[in-house]
């Protein structure tokens, strides 16, 4: 059973989307339990591990109809994004913007670094990178209080119909994009491998989601997903990796 804040995602999110341009709205429309699923997460670590934290500071990195979410369903937080604004997912609860390219934290000396916050959102943010994310990561949890949390969903590499189309001798992985604001996936990761670069960049892995949540427009993308259900969480399509700093 979803919890009360997944299912007020899922009504909110619909009618906020609703009212954005068809791009935004097919996008919603793919992607609303991943993010819904990640709002909840939100909900259970504000109120368990978090919850001596009031009122408690979340950055939202790479904001999108989340960040608008997150300022509804949570007023009292402090509420901050980091990446590329976006105009479309304004939020009147958003107290700070921090203009950030991640690909420059290769030289961690000449990005700023906001005040430490309690939890950090990197959803859907890190197969974009075309530099190493082990410098996100380890610029990401200097922006972090000591004890505090990272949310990191992506996609896994190693999903389903990825393995299929490999095993046809066809490249699971669409090419990189014309467009320089949004080239596509640069690199997707298994569950493994991610694991381990949350390891290298001094976190301490809590939990692990592993589900099907993503609606695809395709039948062989629902169909695999239909299938990944009856199989181990390493043939799933949606990670979400819960990660705290380790001292």
């Amino acid at each position: 059973m979803k919890s009360p804040f997944v299912q007020r995602a899922l009504t909110l999110g619909d009618a906020y989307a609703a009212q954005l341009d068809a791009d935004a709205r097919h996008y919603w429309a793919e992607n609303r339990r991943r993010i819904a699923a990640a709002v909840g997460e939100v909900a259970e670590v504000l109120r368990g591990p978090l919850s001596d934290r009031r009122p408690a500071r979340i950055i939202d990195v790479g904001p999108s109809l989340e960040t608008v979410l997150l300022g509804q369903l949570f007023p009292d937080v402090t509420l901050e994004t980091m990446g590329w604004a976006d105009h479309r997912y304004q939020s009147p609860g958003v107290a700070a913007h921090h203009p950030l390219d991640l690909n420059a934290t290769v030289d961690p000396a000449k990005v700023p670094r906001p005040e430490p916050c309690d939890l950090i959102l990197f959803l859907e943010v890190v197969e974009h990178l075309h530099t190493a994310p082990i410098f996100a990561l380890r610029y990401l949890r200097t922006c972090l209080r000591a004890g505090g949390y990272l949310l990191v969903s992506t996609p896994n590499a190693a999903f389903l119909r990825n393995r299929w189309r490999l095993l046809c001798g066809r490249n699971p992985f669409e090419p990189l994009r014309e467009d320089l604001r949004n080239p596509g996936h640069f690199r997707e990761y298994t569950a493994a491998e991610f694991g381990r670069l949350l390891d290298e960049a001094g976190f301490a892995r809590v939990a692990l989601r592993r589900e099907n949540l993503y609606d695809f427009g395709s039948a062989s993308g629902r169909l695999a997903s239909r299938l990944a259900e009856w199989m181990p969480g390493s043939f799933r399509h949606d990670m979400l990796f819960v990660a705290q700093r380790r001292e």
